[in-house]
């Protein structure tokens, strides 16, 4: 399975630790996960 890398960048008001959310329904949207926690980062 390929795994996702972007590049970001971020203005210094946006300084601190940050955490990823993804959510993921299936086709009908009949299911849905949720938000769950994917990743994690610090913008220094």
């Amino acid at each position: 399975m390929p795994a996702l890398s972007p590049n970001l960048a971020f203005g210094a008001g946006f300084a601190g630790d940050r955490v990823f959310y993804l959510a993921a329904p299936d086709v009908n949207e009949l299911n849905n996960t949720g938000w769950q926690a994917t990743g994690s980062w610090t913008v220094q």
